[in-house]
């Protein structure tokens, strides 16, 4: 056991109470630890904002028409027209994107793939909307919005490095 070479004193001046000591551990103390989780990457923050974006648009979509009829009942949200089956499509495909926000290539493959699948149903909902407007409720607008995300996400998805 280690003992010290000066006899205690109590200190009662309470300035010279806060004075600091040197310190007399045997090993060094090591402040500078590593963090077990490791920092955001930017394409994991791509991911929960665009899925989080699929979710709430959805959701809202989903509360406006209701659940009683999947392709009877439209409503307008922010512009853009939906059924119950669209809204449950898009709140599927915004966790989809969501789950794979944890690990950056995960995130990445989600960004690349499910962007992908956004632009090719966007560019068929612009250049068809009439064949969809019976099973899905949709317009043109829809298509430029999924090919706009769509398009987007490929683009951020490939383009942005993944941090080491």
């Amino acid at each position: 056991m280690y003992q010290s070479h000066q006899p205690r004193t109590l200190v009662l001046d309470p300035a010279r109470r806060l004075q600091r000591r040197p310190m007399t551990a045997e090993r060094r103390i090591i402040w500078d630890v590593p963090s077990p989780v490791p920092p955001l990457s930017l394409l994991q923050v791509l991911a929960v904002a665009l899925g989080g974006f699929f979710i709430v648009f959805g959701s809202v979509a989903l509360a406006r028409t209701g659940v009683q009829a999947w392709t009877g009942v439209e409503a307008t949200v922010w512009g853009f027209r939906h059924n119950s089956l669209l809204a449950v499509i898009e709140i599927l495909v915004g966790l989809f994107i969501l789950s794979a926000s944890p690990s950056a290539p995960a995130a990445r493959s989600a960004l690349v793939g499910f962007g992908t699948l956004l632009a090719v149903c966007g560019a068929f909902m612009v250049l068809e909307p009439d064949v969809l407007r019976d099973v899905l409720g949709i317009n043109r607008q829809v298509g430029v919005l999924y090919a706009a995300t769509g398009a987007g996400a490929v683009a951020l998805g490939a383009l942005v490095p993944i941090r080491q």
